[in-house]
């Protein structure tokens, strides 16, 4: 892997930390770091994605041998990396190790990657953000990008956001201050629209009982997709 740094051993730490939902947020911004310096890393990501996907969907049925496991595991991880390379030991956290344990199995000699390709999206957590009415909610996506929702708005989006997509759903109103990735363009889909950005400044209302969803842009430039046409936004334009 020619672009991967820092040293693939951490790399593998925050993707376990990643899939067991035990990263700090300043481990989560070096992953994402990373993830941003070429599709050759993002490419490494998902393989592992689906090893862990994989691995779980067969744990439950299927018998294994733990040290076995843990072998094949980093097998597979030195082949990924360096494939015309010897192998060597990897160094492994403890925590890493249990994880590994846990979801890694041993099925018919191989691991069942066409299996985790199917399953990969439906196993993957949905992450759900409501604001209550009379109030509003603030948060950052994983992205970075900064996200105001309105009271009695709710917002969804999968746990995979920003590895290979940006792409979420809201009901309601929310403002949005997107951080730019012109190779991951971010996306908000709705019932009556589709809004796609590549970096900007925009507050989008379409709540259940409005009449048309509305985009009031501040910054930026956007595209606003009906299954009639497509429509492009310019700053202190609104649709």
């Amino acid at each position: 892997m020619n672009e991967q740094s820092p040293h693939t051993d951490i790399v593998n730490d925050w993707i376990i930390g990643y899939l067991t939902n035990s990263l700090t947020p300043e481990e989560m911004q070096s992953l994402q770091n990373w993830l941003n310096v070429s599709e050759e890393n993002r490419k490494y990501f998902s393989d592992m994605q689906e090893v862990w996907i994989a691995a779980s969907d067969e744990a439950d049925e299927q018998h294994f041998d733990k040290e076995r496991a843990y072998q094949l595991f980093l097998e597979h991880t030195e082949n990924l990396v360096q494939p015309s390379v010897k192998r060597k030991t990897l160094t492994i956290s403890p925590w890493m190790y249990a994880a590994a344990m846990v979801v890694i199995v041993f099925f018919c000699g191989t691991i069942a990657f066409q299996s985790g390709k199917r399953v990969l999206r439906n196993q993957l957590t949905q992450i759900t953000v409501e604001a209550p009415y009379g109030s509003k909610t603030k948060l950052y996506l994983p992205d970075g990008t900064l996200v105001w929702l309105n009271a009695g708005s709710k917002m969804s989006y999968a746990q995979d956001f920003g590895i290979n997509e940006r792409s979420l759903n809201l009901s309601g109103e929310a403002y949005f201050e997107v951080t730019r990735n012109e190779e991951i363009p971010f996306k908000v889909h709705t019932e009556e629209l589709d809004v796609k950005v590549l970096g900007t400044k925009f507050n989008f209302r379409n709540y259940k009982d409005d009449l048309e969803a509305k985009v009031c842009l501040l910054e930026g430039k956007v595209a606003l997709n009906t299954r009639q046409k497509e429509t492009i936004l310019h700053p202190d334009q609104q649709a």
